[in-house]
């Protein structure tokens, strides 16, 4: 399941595309140009909110939740977005899911993405509320 703030409810994979900045523009240009030059077979696999344990070197090296332990080790308050739903997934999950699909015919356009959704805001409190729960 995917949600956005504008939408409210889960997005599909029929559902067309509705960009909300120039990042969602340049990911749907990108599936449109690769439609662009396939017949039939091809898979398009949609994301959110990606986390892992490799870094991200467009992201400076980390991503959301390496990114929320940097700013709590830098500041006494960290400001988080609470009004953009997301699906956080794991890379691992996400390959995973690649691995299953790429194993089968069913070609087309997927969201592969983890199950429920949340803020970025709630998002972020999880990561601190396991990483206290790690400590004690």
């Amino acid at each position: 399941m995917c949600l956005t703030a504008q939408k409210h409810q889960p997005y599909v994979q029929e559902h067309r595309a509705a960009q909300l900045n120039v990042y969602g523009n340049t990911k749907f240009a990108g599936e449109e140009a690769f439609l662009q030059v396939l017949v039939e077979k091809y898979f398009i696999a949609r994301t959110s909110a990606l986390y892992g344990k490799s870094p991200c070197r467009a992201k400076g090296g980390r991503n959301f939740v390496g990114l929320m332990f940097k700013l709590a080790a830098e500041r006494d308050e960290i400001r988080v977005v609470d009004d953009e739903l997301v699906s956080p997934t794991s890379t691992a999950e996400l390959a995973k899911q690649i691995v299953i699909l790429g194993r089968t015919n069913h070609y087309g356009l997927y969201h592969a993405i983890a199950e429920g959704s949340c803020s970025w805001y709630e998002f972020a409190r999880k990561i601190f509320e396991l990483k206290a729960s790690k400590r004690n």
